[in-house]
């Protein structure tokens, strides 16, 4: 087992594998309720992320990839561009998750995106 400190990336791709790894000083976009949100996004299959389940090899590992990629979202364009930001509601936001376009939605609070749901719309 190794400890990095990666100064850009928060989420990587290591090894032969190339499999995700996740810096774990990076800030959960789920909040206090994460294991909830976690199962309301991943356990209703109207969410239809099958796709992103089967890229990442599972669940947990697509849901660090979202996370990420939201992260990102948000750190390039503002929350500014969403629809609703000014409210604090983040709806209908559409991310790129490593090549799969993927709709989220959520709140920001304290300045922070917390994620509420996610799917990719059939």
């Amino acid at each position: 087992m190794y400890n990095l400190t990666v100064e850009t990336a928060h989420t990587f791709f290591v090894g032969e594998g190339q499999w995700l790894v996740h810096n774990s000083d990076c800030p959960s976009l789920l909040g206090p309720t994460a294991q909830n949100t976690f199962i309301h996004i991943f356990g209703k299959p109207q969410h239809n992320l099958d796709s992103l389940i089967q890229q990442f090899g599972g669940p947990e590992a697509a849901m660090r990839a979202l996370e990420y990629a939201a992260y990102k979202h948000f750190k390039r364009y503002g929350f500014e561009a969403a629809e609703n930001a000014a409210s604090g509601v983040i709806k209908d936001t559409v991310i790129d998750v490593y090549g799969i376009s993927v709709t989220i939605r959520g709140r920001i609070i304290n300045g922070d995106f917390r994620l509420a749901t996610a799917f990719i719309p059939r």
